[in-house]
């Protein structure tokens, strides 16, 4: 089974998608984090999570899509949205907030997608090249200072 086929059947996580099946077209990207013993450590991978095998994910954090940043209305506010608790905050001002990451932020505000079909992957990828550079927050770096 791969890792994608265990993300979307499985864990019900759809925002990865399978396109060319051949790990070619980006649009399954998923981040995969594990400690490196002999660097000491947290080191983070993209992967190509249909050819990727769901069990050479065991030990790691796989992150997708759904866990870098979110838009999600309250399904009391306006009729719209989801079950799940609101992702909507206010800021200092009163002015309603998105949880988008920057990366997801940056792709709507300059109109960075098309269909948006492979959109996931290329916001995973751009992810990943913050995360190996160092760049993400410290709850997911590893770093507790």
């Amino acid at each position: 089974q791969t890792l994608l086929d265990f993300l979307r059947n499985t864990l019900h996580l759809t925002g990865s998608k399978l396109g060319c099946g051949e790990g070619g077209c980006g649009a399954c990207t998923v981040l995969l984090s594990r400690f490196d013993k002999s660097k000491g450590a947290v080191v983070h991978s993209t992967v190509n999570a249909c050819l990727f095998p769901v069990l050479g994910a065991d030990g790691c954090h796989v992150t997708t899509v759904e866990g870098i940043g979110s838009w999600r209305h309250d399904a009391n506010k306006n009729g719209v949205g989801s079950n799940n608790s609101s992702n909507i905050t206010a800021n200092s001002s009163g002015e309603e907030t998105d949880n988008l990451h920057p990366i997801q932020r940056a792709m709507v505000d300059m109109h960075g997608s098309q269909c948006g079909y492979c959109t996931p992957g290329i916001v995973m990828a751009l992810y990943g090249l913050f995360a190996q550079d160092g760049m993400l927050p410290s709850s997911i770096s590893g770093d507790n200072s």
